[in-house]
């Protein structure tokens, strides 16, 4: 704990002061700030001299907030395109790129195929978040590229809130990324934006539906609310902050609602947690019911107003591009390749070092870490640099390299500096460096393969020889809906005078229903020399052991994997992806020589992943059961994905 606390005083962020407005200007703060609204005005008026102009709100609401999709497709079904679009809040994520031009059908694929807790990054609260939205923004960028809102085929207007001047903003220009993270910059979720004297949060904090911006736009303004009207105990401190919040932005909305009488499509998602990212297909649904069931008297309401239908669509001329690159975007993610960073993305870290990875591959350094560190990123390239702990005061410091050349070949580079403190005096000093490089690339729609290399190197500062090992090979992966097969064959070489193949075969399968069966079958053979098992780590870890020129490990589980299973705790965090399984796993050393010793081991795991709102995922695994070799029970915890 000295380390953490070491490195906390030394990265700790220094948080510029916001000014207090000058005191004659204070009471300007109900007035808003315009930033490209005139010239959202302007373009409007072309259409203004044929017919009235419709307008289309989509408010707010998280998760809730995605059954705007719902109402967009029965919108469109009727001939139904509005002129301009005004949002707030996470319903800023599809105004906007519903402006852009982005199809429907792929803005509903990108939902359902990205998982929203590669999106965003934990991080310390240094620069007014714990939270990143790189992996968004780096989605967003390869979808759209750098656009000015200015210029989209839609004009789109995003409300926000500047903490400095306590003004509502009006933002109608600039990259659609900027106003994006401006837009949903949720309060201590996301950090604020800087913008030309500005600093930007989420206009959803104090208006869920903010209609005033129309009031200059259009005759015909039709809004899509989904409100937060859940039942809830207030018996603990974080469900009565949330619900506090709450009050004053639904009052407000009501308020908006009454005095500028929209015609209002109240989606049937208020009792859906906003934290309901995995049930998107329903809440979607609800929002196109919900259009469904008032379509005909909002027919009758812009007939009455002026508008004829069907209107024109100002967004299909980009819609083939969009499909495109998405198709192409789907393809990088599948083969396993990251998307760019659009701009550099810095974070302060407290986080994990697995050494030893379960089910993975053996390492010269086998250990879990408790580390803090700094990073950033940008483009394909990030650098890490932190300190580390462990249970055994063991202590250390390290620098990790990465980057993808061309987008396509990864190279990580990782090195460490480790000691054991005993009176603050270091003993048994050594460093660790790894180096992995991949190249993943897709045979076809839902079968990926790479080619791996990997070079690791421990030395030793006090006394001892270096050691080094090298591993090369090539894994393939198929997953469907019901099926993920693996398999991995390398070949390693261990200095001074061991070598050796090693081949891997797993596969996960739905039985029926939320039953599911896993197996793991791998087969380690030295064709030179002999290599200690350092690992049957599917549950129990490293097993001791004398060298062996072979050994084989097979493992099993009968899983309970229920489907859209979650459980929400203090309308904070979501348990989700929970999986309780029965497992069984054998170390059978000298395999080739078909010896009959097996060591058994069996127990039972739960799995999961603890998400902060939902959105922010720690993954998990707990497990416990007799090991008949070793006559003993055991007890693990492991963090991060199993496999």
């Amino acid at each position: 704990m000295r380390t953490f606390a070491l490195l906390l005083l030394a990265l700790g962020g220094i948080c510029g002061a916001l000014r207090a407005e000058p005191r004659e200007e204070f009471f300007r703060i109900d007035q808003p700030l315009l930033l490209g609204y005139g010239r959202v005005q302007e373009r409007l008026e072309a259409i203004r001299a044929e017919r009235p102009v419709v307008g289309l709100h989509l408010s707010g609401g998280s998760a809730r907030a995605f059954a705007h999709l719902g109402v967009l497709k029965r919108l469109e079904q009727e001939g139904i395109y509005p002129d301009v679009v005004v949002t707030n809040s996470m319903g800023s994520i599809i105004g906007l790129l519903y402006a852009a031009g982005v199809p429907l059908e792929v803005l509903e694929d990108l939902f359902r195929t990205v998982d929203f807790g590669e999106l965003f990054t934990l991080k310390l609260p240094t620069s007014g978040g714990i939270a990143d939205l790189r992996g968004l923004l780096a989605l967003v960028h390869a979808l759209v590229g750098e656009v000015d809102v200015a210029q989209l085929p839609l004009p789109v207007v995003a409300v926000c809130e500047d903490l400095r001047s306590m003004r509502r903003v009006l933002v109608a220009e600039g990259s659609l990324a900027e106003v994006l993270r401006a837009a949903i910059a949720i309060p201590a979720l996301f950090e604020p934006v800087d913008w030309d004297g500005l600093t930007l949060i989420d206009g959803g904090i104090s208006n869920l539906v903010p209609l005033e911006p129309f009031a200059g736009l259009s005759e015909a303004v039709i809004s899509s609310t989904a409100f937060y009207n859940r039942e809830l105990e207030p018996n603990d401190p974080l469900t009565v902050f949330n619900m506090a919040i709450n009050i004053g932005k639904s009052r407000t909305a009501v308020v908006d609602i009454k005095r500028f009488r929209p015609f209002l499509i109240r989606t049937d998602v208020e009792q859906f947690s906003f934290m309901g990212w995995h049930q998107l297909e329903e809440i979607e649904q609800r929002g196109y019911d919900s259009c469904s069931q008032r379509i005909e008297e909002l027919v009758g309401y812009l007939a009455d107003t002026g508008v004829p239908l069907p209107m024109r669509n100002a967004r299909a001329e980009v819609g083939e591009l969009y499909r495109e690159r998405w198709q192409a975007i789907k393809r990088r993610l599948a083969s396993g390749r990251s998307l760019p960073l659009s701009r550099g993305f810095a974070a302060v870290q407290l986080h994990p070092v697995a050494l030893r990875l379960y089910r993975a591959r053996n390492r010269l350094e086998q250990a879990n870490y408790a580390a803090a560190s700094y990073l950033y990123e940008a483009g394909y390239s990030s650098v890490r640099l932190g300190l580390l702990t462990d249970a055994r005061s063991r202590q250390g410091a390290f620098l990790n390299l990465a980057t993808a050349v061309g987008g396509r070949l990864t190279l990580d580079l990782q090195n460490y500096a480790f000691l054991t403190l005993a009176d603050w005096v270091a003993e048994r000093p050594v460093t660790y460096h790894l180096l992995q490089a991949g190249l993943p690339f897709q045979i076809a729609e839902r079968l990926t393969a790479a080619a791996f290399l990997a070079g690791e190197l421990l030395v030793p500062l006090a006394e001892g020889e270096p050691e080094a090992r090298v591993a090369s090979g090539a894994r393939l992966q198929l997953r469907s809906p019901n099926t993920l097969a693996a398999a991995e064959l390398s070949a390693f070489w261990r200095l001074p005078a061991v070598s050796g193949l090693e081949a891997e075969l797993l596969l996960r399968q739905r039985l029926a229903g939320p039953v599911h069966l896993f197996s793991r079958a791998l087969l380690h053979q030295c064709w030179q020399g002999e290599e200690a098992p350092t690992y049957n780590d599917f549950f129990r870890g490293a097993v001791p052991g004398g060298p062996l020129d072979s050994y084989a490990v097979f493992n099993g589980e009968l899983i309970l994997a229920p489907e859209g299973l979650a459980v929400p705790l203090w309308e904070s965090l979501l348990l989700k992806n929970l999986e309780l399984s029965l497992f069984g796993d054998v170390l059978w050393e000298e395999a080739t020589s078909l010896s009959r010793r097996l060591d058994p081991a069996f127990g039972v795991s739960l799995q999961g992943e603890a998400a902060l709102w939902g959105l922010i995922p720690l993954q998990a695994m707990l497990s416990a059961g007799y090991d008949l070799q070793a006559e003993r029970a055991f007890f693990s915890l492991n963090l991060g994905r199993p496999y």
